[in-house]
C-alpha cells in the first residue's frame, strides 16, 4: 500500500499557500509553468494547514479533502479557497478545528452509504433550523424520486459522472429543466459536508428560463397598486400593503407581534423565515402601522396575520382579474417594487437591501431589465455631464484669455492691481460705446 506524504503545492499564481498534495515521491511532477500536477490515474487528497490568533495565542490546524479523479490542481485549489477561509475563521472563533457533533435521538445516524448519510445530514439541518421545512420536503422528494441510483453507494465513491447520469436519465424521460435543477442542490451540500469536493463546473444541466421581468406600463402599475391598496377584504388588503414593500409572502405571514418594536417603529423577520437565513429588520411606515392596527387590538405575541398563502394567492388572482390582468404572479410584486424604484432613480444597492438579497448580482439578474432604455438613460446622463464640463472649461478659458492673463501677457511688468484697473477701464469704454 502506497504511503502518501504532504508536498507543498506550487502554483505560479501564488494561491496555494498552506496547501499540500498527499502523494508519493514519484508522483510529484510539474507542468511547463511550474505548477504542481495532479497524480495520474487516481483520485487524491489535498491537505490544508492554517493558523490564527485565538485569545492572544497562535493556534494551528489541518484538514484533508478528497479531490475526484481528473481534477487539476489549479481547479482543486480554487474550489478549496472557501474551505480554507472557513478553517481560519473557526480557529479565530473557537481555537480548534474540532466541531461538536449534534446528535438527535430521532435522527438516523449514518453507516456510510449515501442514503443514510443524506437522511442524517438533512434531518439535522432541519432540526437545527438551517433549512426551512418546505425546502426539506422539496429535497426529500428529489431524494426519493431521482437519487435512487446513489442510495447504496459510499459517499466518497460518488463522482460527477454519477450525478450527470441521473440528469441525463431524467432528460430522456422528458422531465422539466426546473425539476432537474433540484438534483444538484440535494447532492452537493451533503458531499461537501463529508469533504468530497467535485468539479461541479463539469456538470451539464439544462438551461432554466425562470426569470420574470416586470414589464407593465406606468399606467398599469398605477392601477395595480391602487387596486391592491383598496381591496375589499381588510386582512388581505393589509397583507398587500406589506407586499408592496418588497416582502415575500412567507415573510409577511410569519410576522409576529413580539417581533415588532413600537419604540423604534421597526419589525424583525427571524432568519428561520427568511430565504437567506439571516435576520432582517425594516422600518414600519405609517401605512404599515395602519395595516397592523386594522387587524384589531395590538397583541403582545402571536401571528399578526391568520391567513394561509393559498388564500392570499386566490384573492390576489381575483384582484388582478378585476383589472383584466391574468399574467401576474403574487411574487411579481417584488419585481414591481424593484423595477418602479429603479426607474424612478433608486440606487441598485438600496433596492438590493430592500429585497433582502444576500448578493447584489441577484438583484441585477432577477429584477433589473437591462434593456436599451436603461442604457440610453445612462448615456444621456454621461453626455449631459461631459457637455457641462466642456462648457465650463470653454467659459473659463475665454474669461482668462480675454481679461486678466491676456493683459498680463502684453504687459508682463505690470502689477496685478494695474491689470485690474486696465480691465475696469476697458469694460467702461465698451459700455459707453454701447450707449
Amino acid at each position: 500500500m502506497a504511503i502518501y506524504k504532504p508536498y507543498k503545492i506550487k502554483l505560479s499564481n501564488g494561491t496555494a499557500s498552506g496547501m499540500y498534495l498527499l502523494a508519493t515521491d514519484e508522483e510529484i511532477k510539474y507542468d511547463k509553468d511550474g505548477n504542481t500536477k495532479s497524480p495520474s490515474g487516481r483520485a487524491y487528497k489535498i491537505q490544508i494547514e492554517v493558523e490564527a490568533i485565538y485569545n492572544n495565542r497562535r493556534k494551528r490546524g489541518k484538514k484533508s479533502f478528497n479531490i475526484p479523479l481528473g481534477t487539476s490542481i489549479v481547479k482543486a485549489v480554487q474550489s478549496l479557497q472557501g474551505k480554507k477561509n472557513e478553517m481560519i475563521n473557526l480557529l479565530k472563533s473557537k481555537g480548534t478545528l474540532k466541531t461538536e457533533k449534534v446528535t438527535f435521538s430521532d435522527i438516523k445516524q449514518t453507516n456510510g452509504n449515501f442514503a443514510d448519510c443524506w437522511l442524517s445530514y438533512y434531518e439535522t439541518q432541519l432540526a437545527t433550523d438551517k433549512i426551512k421545512h418546505s425546502t426539506y420536503l422539496i429535497y426529500k422528494n428529489a431524494f426519493n424520486t431521482y437519487l435512487k441510483p446513489l442510495h447504496k453507494m459510499k459517499v466518497n465513491e460518488i463522482t460527477i459522472r454519477h450525478v450527470q447520469n441521473i440528469i441525463n436519465n431524467e432528460l430522456s424521460n422528458k422531465k422539466a429543466p426546473a425539476t432537474i435543477s433540484r438534483i444538484k442542490p440535494t447532492v452537493k451540500p451533503l458531499l461537501e459536508h463529508y469533504d468530497v469536493i467535485l468539479n461541479w463546473k463539469k456538470l451539464i444541466e439544462p438551461k432554466i428560463d425562470n426569470e420574470r421581468k416586470y414589464k407593465k406600463s406606468k399606467e398599469e402599475t398605477k392601477q395595480i397598486i391602487n387596486e391592491l391598496l383598496n381591496y375589499k377584504h381588510p386582512e388581505v388588503r393589509a397583507i398587500f400593503h406589506f407586499s408592496l414593500t418588497g416582502r415575500r409572502i412567507s415573510e409577511i405571514l410569519a410576522l409576529r407581534y413580539e417581533n415588532i418594536n413600537w419604540n423604534t417603529n421597526t419589525y424583525l423577520i427571524p432568519k428561520e423565515n427568511v430565504k437567506t437565513r439571516k435576520d432582517i429588520e425594516f422600518k414600519l411606515t405609517l401605512p404599515l402601522i395602519d395595516a397592523i392596527k386594522s387587524r384589531g387590538k395590538i397583541k403582545k405575541e402571536g401571528l399578526v396575520f391568520s391567513l394561509s398563502s393559498k388564500w392570499v394567492l386566490a384573492n390576489f388572482k381575483k384582484c388582478m382579474a378585476n383589472l383584466g390582468i391574468y399574467d401576474l404572479h403574487l411574487h411579481d410584486l417584488r419585481s414591481l417594487v424593484a423595477q418602479t424604484a429603479l426607474d424612478n432613480g433608486a440606487n441598485i444597492y438600496d433596492v438590493s437591501a430592500l429585497l433582502a438579497h444576500s448578493n447584489i448580482a441577484t438583484t441585477e439578474k432577477r429584477y433589473v431589465d437591462k434593456n436599451k432604455d436603461h442604457a440610453q438613460k445612462a448615456l444621456d446622463k454621461f453626455t449631459s455631464a461631459t457637455t457641462l464640463l466642456l462648457e465650463e472649461e470653454i467659459i473659463d478659458v475665454e474669461v482668462v484669455e480675454d481679461n486678466f492673463l491676456g493683459i498680463k501677457k502684453l504687459f508682463p511688468n505690470a502689477s496685478d492691481e494695474q491689470v485690474k484697473k486696465a480691465i475696469a477701464i476697458l469694460v467702461s469704454d465698451n459700455l459707453d460705446k454701447l450707449k
